[in-house]
């Protein structure tokens, strides 16, 4: 996330506390209860903002898949020629995820790492499932197979 960014969502949670604390309406104890409330929010921001819980998981190119890792700032690259089977996967809440099946040395280097949520291993096959805030999947799915062809693998 951008500094600035992070700067006016700072400027913000302090206007409004210098908002609430200047209410001559609300006494203490209230303006202490919201005032915390700020606080936890704001302590909740800086929590994701530094584990990067953001919701971009994955980004399709020419070169190949890239997952987000668990430092948001860097992504896990698995080339095309890694890439197994890609098809609609099944959430028990949430039934719009995708799952890629991840094939070869570069499988076992993410099985092993940890730094790549949502990484299943069934049988000898290793998946990552992804939850795409898109509305069709088979767009989707068919953008990156055109991906995959561009770079010649089938």
């Amino acid at each position: 996330m951008p500094g600035f960014v992070v700067w006016s969502l700072a400027l913000v949670f302090l206007v409004i506390i210098v908002f609430v604390l200047s209410l001559p309406v609300i006494g203490n104890a209230m303006k202490t209860m919201i005032v915390s409330l700020i606080a936890l929010v704001s302590f909740g921001v800086v929590r994701n903002l530094r584990r990067g819980d953001c919701l971009t998981t994955m980004q399709v190119n020419g070169d190949g898949l890239f997952f987000q890792a668990d430092d948001y700032r860097r992504y896990y690259h698995v080339p095309w020629e890694c890439t197994g089977l890609i098809e609609k996967a099944v959430f028990p809440l949430n039934r719009r995820g995708l799952r890629f099946e991840v094939l070869g040395e570069v499988a076992e280097a993410l099985r092993c790492s940890g730094h790549v949520g949502n990484v299943v291993t069934e049988g000898d096959r290793t998946f990552v499932y992804t939850i795409p805030q898109l509305r069709n999947r088979d767009w989707l799915i068919r953008d990156i197979q055109q991906f995959r062809a561009l770079a010649g693998v089938k």
